[in-house]
């Protein structure tokens, strides 16, 4: 295959096998409570920890902190940060009101739908045992190139036989040395 970091998650995206994978470093708890994975850094929309076990839901309406923080989408990066952990809930919800199992309510697997409610700027969840999921950009995108990932701050280049260069800082984002 193509990008290869031990023990890391790599994620497709629907490339053909011929072309670069974004390696992406496994989803890391920080010291601030919050899910760093790929270039983008998660926590709910109420500041539950990830790692909390007592199972509750987000019971009122609340604006998005100041800071880039969105919404998260309902994409691969979300669903594996949310499946990783318990978050303090059965179910994350995302942007598009999809919900997704953490690891207290099968990890990865699909809740609900039309699970997000919105007045104004303001979200909440129409039930208990789900929180919203929102993250911000940290870095800069992963871009491709050819055959070749653009990742945060080196270029990998990669060929069907493996790796052929590694510049400085290509596995930055894998947890090993630049």
């Amino acid at each position: 295959m193509c990008c290869i970091c031990a023990g890391a998650c790599i994620e497709r995206f629907g490339m053909p096998p011929d072309m670069c994978c974004i390696c992406a470093g496994a989803a890391m708890v920080t010291s601030s409570g919050m899910v760093t994975h790929l270039n983008y850094e998660y926590r709910t929309l109420d500041g539950t920890s990830p790692t909390s076990t007592s199972v509750g839901c987000q019971d009122s309406y609340m604006a998005l902190p100041a800071g880039g923080w969105v919404l998260a989408p309902d994409d691969a990066a979300a669903v594996a940060v949310t499946a990783a952990y318990p978050w303090g809930t059965h179910c994350l919800v995302f942007a598009n009101g999809n919900s997704i199992g953490g690891t207290q309510y099968y990890a990865g697997s699909n809740c609900d739908s039309g699970t997000l409610l919105q007045s104004g700027n303001r979200y909440a969840v129409n039930g208990c045992s789900r929180r919203i999921l929102i993250r911000r950009q940290i870095r800069g995108p992963l871009e491709r190139i050819g055959n070749c990932s653009l990742a945060v701050g080196g270029i990998i280049d990669l060929s069907l036989e493996g790796i052929t260069a590694i510049s400085p800082g290509a596995f930055d984002s894998c947890g090993t040395p630049e």
